[in-house]
């Protein structure tokens, strides 16, 4: 089968079962080979249509059929003893709980879930996720009792912090990291100094996030509070609307963090939306330093610095951002500041690069006029 892998091991009592994260090719499960040291038969489990286990997977395409096959499989390879463990990163972490609840597990383990699927700005709402009866929010549905569930997330990412948040305060006794100024993909970022083997193997195996404790966390707050940080992102983010009581409740979380990147983005934006461009500056610089991963920040700070007639600054901004980034604001404010520089030639090749590696259309037209008119002057 092509979206399920069982790896029996035939003298482990535990069963595992490990869903794999969104754009994981057909035929291909994430952490499969990461998990040698669990003593467990595993079945590994990968949507690949990106459906987030909505409607099973593509070679059991029904919900209740897929958690029946997993019923059948437990029963199969569970022994005396043993427990049920479940894994997901991402799109994996959302059906790892999702079906960790109608398994009644004994141990979740979730790298960044969503609480629920097709919020805005979210990775679901990036896939088109269909709707369906199985949608529920997972902070709301029940566990077994004595399940350990463990949950890592992030609060780089507003749609995980938010969720991280709703499902510590929904499920009981679970525990809920929320690492400080990390984005989505956590475990890519700690691979670059833990051994990620270990820290599956303890979290796993033992349900310890002991690998976890020398890392910040950042703190969890309360429905009432989180649901406005919710609000206020996706109206600052979208432009759709501002009310000058958002600079208190911002003021509050940065008192309580000044150093999480991502507040001291919002806050940015609540004083570039009442025009204290200076101070909105201040802001924007501590964001790009403390999450850097962060695009958005580097593209608006790059804005103001331009009307500014602060070229150099632009540059410092751009151009490193522009090789790896396909932004049409960023490569427009990049190329008009070369032609205030009176270097017309690099704007006009700055221009090239971003239309022959953009994938969007609409962007490479805009584009392309602004090279037209680049090149017409004299």
């Amino acid at each position: 089968m092509d979206s399920i892998k069982i790896s029996e091991k035939k003298s482990a009592k535990n069963v595992l079962i490990v869903f794999s994260a969104r754009n994981t090719p057909k035929g291909k499960f994430t952490f499969s080979k990461r998990l040698g040291r669990i003593a467990a038969t595993k079945i590994f489990i990968n949507d690949y249509s990106n459906d987030w286990y909505q409607n099973g997977v593509p070679d059991i395409p029904d919900h209740k059929e897929l958690v029946q096959f997993l019923k059948e499989k437990i029963k199969l390879y569970k022994k005396k003893g043993g427990q049920v463990w479940i894994l997901g990163s991402s799109m994996g972490a959302y059906g790892a709980l999702k079906f960790g609840s109608a398994l009644a597990a004994d141990r979740i383990v979730a790298f960044s879930p969503e609480v629920q699927l097709g919020m805005k700005f979210s990775k679901s709402a990036e896939n088109n996720v269909p709707y369906s009866d199985e949608d529920v929010d997972l902070s709301s549905v029940s566990y077994k009792k004595s399940a350990d569930v463990i949950i890592i997330s992030n609060d780089g990412d507003p749609v995980d912090y938010y969720s991280a948040t709703k499902l510590k305060n929904g499920i009981e006794n679970s525990k809920v990291y929320s690492l400080r100024n990390f984005k989505h993909n956590i475990l890519g970022e700690l691979t670059k100094t833990y051994n990620i083997d270990n820290l599956l193997y303890e979290m796993v195996s033992k349900g310890s996030s002991k690998g976890l404790w020398s890392l910040e966390k950042s703190k969890l707050y309360k429905d009432n509070t989180i649901e406005a940080f919710k609000e206020i992102n996706e109206n600052l983010v979208t432009g759709k609307e501002f009310n000058d009581s958002y600079i208190k409740t911002i003021e509050a979380f940065i008192k309580d963090a000044p150093n999480w990147g991502y507040i001291n983005y919002l806050y940015a934006m609540c004083l570039d939306k009442k025009g204290f461009y200076c101070a909105a500056t201040k802001y924007y610089e501590a964001c790009r330093e403390l999450s850097p991963y962060l695009g958005r920040p580097i593209v608006r700070l790059a804005e103001i610095y331009f009307n500014r007639n602060d070229l150099d600054s632009v540059l410092r901004l751009l151009e490193p951002f522009c090789r790896s980034k396909h932004h049409v604001k960023a490569v427009s404010t990049l190329a008009k500041s070369y032609m205030k520089m009176g270097l017309n030639d690099t704007a006009i090749e700055t221009c090239a690069h971003f239309i022959n590696h953009t994938k969007s259309q609409k962007d490479k037209l805009l584009i392309q006029t602004l090279k037209k008119e680049i090149e017409n002057i004299e």
